[in-house]
């Protein structure tokens, strides 16, 4: 069930929240940041649920680190999109205004 969680949320929501930002704010998909926090944060969108579930099917001690690098390729992820909507935030030029 956690991994379930996890998957959901960080696969699924957290990519179609960034997707519809880069929908509406074309020059923020445009940017050079862009490709690289895509890449980030579906790798830390797979191995983060994957360790989970491997950590709790058993493999603590294995698949720890596992854990650990999905939840900073995440983290790494939401930053990058960060520095990304507070440099286009402010430019206004919406798709559709």
């Amino acid at each position: 069930m956690p991994a379930h969680a996890h998957l959901n949320l960080l696969g699924f929501v957290v990519t179609f929240l960034s997707a519809l930002y880069y929908r509406a704010f074309p020059e923020a998909g445009a940017s050079r940041l862009a490709p690289y926090q895509a890449i980030v944060s579906v790798v830390g969108a797979m191995a983060f649920p994957t360790g989970i579930a491997c950590v709790i099917l058993g493999g603590h001690q294995r698949f720890g680190s596992v854990v650990v690098a999905g939840a900073l390729a995440v983290l790494l992820g939401m930053a990058l999109f960060a520095v990304i909507v507070f440099r286009t935030a402010g430019s206004g030029c919406a798709v559709g205004s």
